[in-house]
């Protein structure tokens, strides 16, 4: 056993030793997500769940659109890096006019786009594409999948489940089972 001195000096090398430990451990560990980081992911991994009819998966690339303001940042652009739907790549285009993003396969559309919802979601008829967004009214206006905030300051998806197949796109049983499903048509 080590005493007096000893024992002091001892338990001060631990000491520092177990610091050093948990700051190289602190420094390894992944930062917590922020909410652009979470939503992104959530974005993305909506393309893996729903499926789009064949005659729009002719196209060479799928297309993400972010109509308005873009809420991600660099984030989606780093989830999406080297992804593919359906063995094609994915790009993301950001336009402020929903007809600069006809051709998009998924459409983000952020609570501080300008124009109403009505003429929006009509530009986004045909072909079929997915509408998300995060507004209050978002699903009452016309949109399919809805990012929304929970009393505990979690994100769920509320879908509008009547107005996605009736555009003609199949959503995964998974995710329906972990969302909150709203339906019946119409606005």
């Amino acid at each position: 056993m080590i005493g007096g001195k000893h024992s002091r000096a001892w338990r001060a090398v631990m000491a520092a030793g177990w610091l050093i430990v948990l700051t190289v451990a602190q420094g390894r560990a992944a930062p917590p997500a922020t909410e652009a980081e979470l939503k992104a992911v959530l974005l993305f991994h909506l393309t893996q769940f729903v499926t789009w009819p064949a005659a729009s998966s002719n196209q060479t690339e799928f297309v993400i659109g972010i109509l308005g303001p873009d809420p991600f940042g660099p984030a989606l652009d780093s989830v999406i890096k080297g992804e593919t739907v359906g063995g094609r790549p994915i790009r993301v285009i950001r336009y402020n006019r929903a007809r600069d993003l006809i051709g998009s396969s998924l459409v983000y559309v952020s609570p501080q786009a300008r124009g109403s919802p009505s003429r929006i979601f009509e530009e986004f008829k045909t072909p079929p594409v997915l509408t998300v967004g995060e507004s209050t009214d978002f699903l009452h206006d016309g949109g399919m999948i809805r990012f929304k905030r929970t009393s505990e300051r979690k994100i769920r998806l509320e879908i509008q489940l009547t107005r996605a197949r009736e555009s003609g796109l199949n959503i995964n049983a998974q995710l329906l089972r972990v969302s909150d499903v709203v339906e019946g048509g119409g606005r």
